[in-house]
Parts: structure tokens; sequence; C-alpha cells
């Protein structure tokens, strides 16, 4: 339970919990809280790591990927999940290690940090790619570790809607004001209650999932920002009602501030849909990466010229995916993917081109493996020579000395 639910140790204390036990099985002892700490979970997690040393160690490379959080105590942390396909092709993923970071977050300490983490796993000369964010300090510790960066999609999208957020006022002043109405309702019982009149009035909620909430948005997360105005529209009519009820007129969204939020909603949803779809843990995602952003491309082109989040939507992914087809990381990865090959690919050009790249690097490779099975054979040969060497010595090595004494 503790594991596997997330329940606070404190749960074998529990009065109810402790009757439920008794009820259960009288002769079953349960653990005390001290030998969950100090015994039970340190043997569990010296096993989960043997087993998950063992299966790290039967793959032939392993990716990375990392980042640095903040607790609700202002406390920095490190964590480092390793992904890795096993000789089944079974796609596993397991949190290496979760720490404190008490030092300054540089470059050097990051990359002293993931070498220490690495070297504890036995995965140093395996580690063929490291994920994070954009990041600059992230980016130069990867770089000090002599490995391949990987810049997270899911963050890049992320930076390209909050930039395209900032760069528009006007959407600035309708993001404040639902804010605005979003926290008074968050924040008065009396035109929470009267939202949830409306709601059951109008029929703007089923009775399985009861009287909807209005969210507010974080400032970290774009997405947050779509679900505030998504739902806020999907509950435009009795936001107003509720707020006509108590009083307070002057916070109502007019018609133009509705349309506008529409059109943000519009723009935005094709890169919430993307942010989802890469966020996959139960199978490789970098293969997506070319394909989604040229879909992204052709859907917020389809909200129209009069868009101007749109525009600035497109004008902000241009700038941070100027060109995917010429980048190899991402045209190799989607080539190899059977659904895709040559169809993602828009210019023929850019085909050739990592069609010959994949063959050199196929061609180094098998250069490779016939040097190394050269070596071996040679190795084998030289075995084998003197073994024989030995075979033919050892008769006349056995009656030497009988015949020096005769």
């Amino acid at each position: 339970m503790v594991v596997g639910d997330l329940q606070p140790f404190s749960v074998v204390e529990d009065m109810w919990f402790r009757n439920l036990m008794r009820v259960m099985d009288p002769r079953y002892q349960l653990p005390s809280r001290q030998s969950l700490t100090q015994s039970m979970l340190p043997e569990l997690y010296a096993r989960e790591k043997l087993r998950v040393r063992g299966l790290l160690d039967t793959a032939e490379s392993v990716s990375l990927t990392t980042d640095i959080w903040t607790s609700r105590k202002t406390q920095a942390f490190i964590t480092v999940t390793a992904h890795a396909i096993t000789p089944n092709w079974d796609l596993h993923s397991w949190v290496l290690d979760t720490t404190r970071m008490t030092e300054a977050h540089t470059a050097v300490n990051i990359k002293d940090m993931l070498s220490q983490i690495i070297a504890e796993w036995g995965i140093t000369d395996k580690v063929t790619a490291v994920v994070t964010d954009n990041a600059s300090n992230m980016v130069n510790a990867v770089q000090l570790l002599k490995t391949r960066h990987v810049p997270c999609f899911a963050h890049t999208l992320n930076l390209v809607v909050m930039d395209t957020l900032k760069e528009l006022v006007h959407l600035a002043a309708l993001r404040k004001k639902i804010r605005s109405i979003v926290s008074h309702f968050h924040s008065s019982v009396k035109s929470s209650e009267e939202l949830e009149k409306a709601q059951m009035t109008k029929g703007a909620c089923s009775s399985a999932e009861g009287p909807l909430k209005l969210i507010i948005e974080a400032d970290t997360r774009w997405n947050s920002t779509y679900y505030m105005l998504e739902r806020y529209l999907h509950l435009h009519t009795e936001v107003t009602t509720a707020l006509c009820v108590v009083q307070r007129h002057e916070m109502c969204v007019t018609g133009d501030e509705v349309n506008s939020n529409k059109e943000v909603i519009d723009a935005l949803k094709p890169f919430e849909m993307a942010t989802m779809e890469m966020s996959g843990e139960k199978f490789t995602t970098m293969s997506l990466v070319m394909p989604m952003v040229q879909l992204l491309h052709e859907t917020v082109r389809e909200c129209g010229p009069n868009n101007i989040v749109a525009a600035e939507l497109q004008k902000q992914l241009r700038k941070r995916y100027p060109c995917t087809e010429k980048s190899y990381l991402w045209a190799a990865t989607t080539y190899l993917d059977p659904p895709f090959k040559r169809h993602a690919f828009y210019d023929d050009s850019n085909v050739r081109q990592i069609e010959e790249k994949l063959i050199n690097a196929s061609r180094l490779t098998q250069t490779a493996d016939e040097r190394e099975f050269q070596e071996v054979q040679a190795s084998h040969s030289r075995r084998f020579k003197l073994h024989h060497h030995l075979q033919v010595l050892a008769p006349s090595q056995a009656c030497g000395p009988s015949s020096m004494h005769k």
C-alpha cells in the first residue's frame, strides 16, 4: 500500500485500518512504522534495484530524461529516468534517482550529479542521449557529459505557446479578465453557489459529474491557460448569470471578448492534443516529432488568415522548428518508423539525403562489426595454434626425462 498506492507510513497506525486488518485476519500482525521505514522498504528497494540493474545490463543502449523541480517546501530535486529496450524488445522506463540538489544549478554541478547517478547504475558506456528542457544549464550539462542532447518536444511546444501569449497584448488583457473572474468565484462562496445553481437550472452539468468548477491557470504551464479559457467558454452563460445575480456586472465578458476567446481555443487546441500525444510512456515518441510539427502547421493554417493567435503560433513554431526534415535526428527516426517511412516527407530531396546518411551509417557499423569479427577470428586462430603447439609439445616433454634417465 505504501509503495503501490502512495499511502503515508502512518497508515499502519490508523485505528480504523488496524481494526479492518484485525477483522480480516486476527492472526496477522501489522508491521510498525519503524519497521516499514528502517527494514521493509530498504530491503524492497535493494531487491528492486538489483532487478532493474540486471535489466539495464542486458540493454545495449540507454537514454535518459532528467529535470530539476521544486517541491512545495521550495526544495530543489533532480530526477533521472532511464529508458531502454531489453533483448525481448520490451520497452522499459525506470526512475533511477530523485535526489535533493543543494548546490547551485550550474552546468558543472548538474553534470557531476548526472555522472554520479549514471556510474552508480553501471550505464556509463551505454547512455546514448539525454532529454531535458531547453534551459541553458541543462543543455550545457549534457554537453559536458559528451553525449547527445535532445530537447524535450513538449517543453519546446510550451515555449512556442508561451512566447505567443506574450506577444499578443490584447490576449493578455483577456486572460487577466478571465483570471480575475475565476479568482472571484474561488474566493466568493455566494458567487460559487450561484454558479452551481445556474448550471443545475440550465442543465450544464450531468448528475454524475456534478457542477463544474472554473479552472485557474498556472504561470509556468500554458496548457493550464488553455483549460482555463476552455472551461470559461463552456460556462460563459452560467458565469454571466451568476455575476448578474451577485451584482458584479462590470466583470462580465463581452460578446467580442467571447469571440476572441474562442479564436484562442481553436488555435491552441492542436497544441494541447500534441502535448498529450507526445507525453506517452508506453511507446517511443521521437519519430512523431517531424510529422507532428507538420500537422501543427497545417491545422493552425486552417484557422484562417484572420486568426491572429494562429498566425503568431505558426511564426513561433517556425522559429523553434525551422525545418525538421533537414534535422538528422528527427528525419532518421521518422524514416525508420514503418508507419511513416517516406510518406512523412514533403521534399523528396530530403528523403534521398536521409537515405544516403543512413546507408553510410550502416556501412560504418558493418565495417566495425566486420573488424570486430576479424579480431575474434584472429584470437580464436591464435588460441587454436597455441593449443595445437602444446599438444605436439606434450608427448616429447613426457618422454624426454625418461630417455635422459636411460
